[in-house]
């Protein structure tokens, strides 16, 4: 798994803040310890060029991390790759988003709108990896759930527990 990784690791260092990704012992650590949490990798040309890091879990799939080369964005690359993600999937699928704060991130928001996904407002923070990370203000976005209010709790508490090992 570890030479998988390796593959993503620029695209996953230059495509989220300190904040927002585990240190990369910490990915490697992550998939060596945990069963749900799983890879889907895409190469173009023999290069890898993107990556969805997901955690299947019993009633949805957790996306932590979505990202593209920078030199492979604005082409559809990451379009067809979520659609296709959703399809195989075949289960509700969540993952966070930054707030729409400056046009970045509101086109990022845009993306996943355009793709299906509903933004939610209930309050939502990421919590830090560790001790050396600050939280994080971001919105919770939904596939494919029609009672997303009532499961709500339920979903941000196993995220919580299970990614980020936190109780609440």
């Amino acid at each position: 798994m570890t030479q998988i990784l390796e593959r993503i690791r620029h695209i996953y260092e230059n495509s989220f803040l300190a904040d927002e990704r585990r240190s990369f012992a910490q990915l490697v650590n992550t998939f060596a310890t945990c069963t749900t949490v799983n890879i889907k990798v895409f190469d173009h040309d023999n290069k890898t060029v993107g990556f969805i890091i997901y955690w299947r879990f019993t009633s949805f799939v957790y996306i932590e991390h979505f990202a593209f080369d920078s030199f492979c964005r604005g082409q559809g690359n990451g379009t067809k790759a979520l659609r296709e993600f959703v399809k195989q999937v075949d289960m509700p699928v969540i993952l966070e988003v930054e707030p729409a704060v400056d046009n970045l991130t509101s086109r990022r928001i845009e993306f996943y709108i355009r793709l299906g996904f509903c933004l939610h407002s209930q309050p939502y923070t990421q919590p830090p990896y560790d001790e050396t990370k600050n939280a994080v203000d971001m919105h919770l976005m939904s596939y494919n759930i029609d009672d997303f209010d009532n499961r709500f709790a339920e979903i941000k508490e196993t995220i919580y527990r299970e990614v980020y090992g936190r109780d609440k």
